[in-house]
């Protein structure tokens, strides 16, 4: 058994819960964590993180640590359950960035943080087609 302990700036979500797997994406690709694994740490990507069996995530980056085989931290930037993600709100908003940025002209840091909002939106909507 692996056991998870899942933080956010948002507080402790999960802690010392046993589970049996661990699909996350990193940076690089989707890791597996199954128990025995490696010791590592790793960045978070965007997208969707599966706790065990039943519990899916959106994730926003963050860090991975496994230690002992496992023992495994997830220390997310942001977190989402898939089931507070509305895919008709996330659509709609999907849509007004993508004519924000296509129509207006924006200032280097409005337009990063519209297209870094677009990127967590994505995650979200893909998150929940995998669903």
């Amino acid at each position: 058994m692996l056991k998870i302990d899942l933080v956010s700036p948002s507080g402790q979500l999960m802690t010392g819960r046993e589970i049996t797997s661990l699909v996350i994406p990193s940076v690089r690709g989707e890791l597996t964590i199954l128990p025995g694994h490696i010791d590592m740490v790793s960045s978070i990507g965007k997208g969707i993180m599966t706790v065990g069996e039943t519990d899916k995530f959106v994730v926003y980056g963050g860090i991975i640590e496994i230690s002992n085989g496992s023992d495994v931290i997830v220390a997310a930037d942001r977190i989402k359950k898939i089931s507070d993600v509305d895919a008709s709100a996330v659509s709609t908003e999907l849509k007004e960035i993508e004519n924000k940025l296509t129509n207006e002209i924006l200032s280097d840091h409005d337009f990063l943080s519209a297209n870094a909002k677009y990127e967590d939106l994505q995650a979200e909507l893909g998150a929940i087609k995998q669903h």
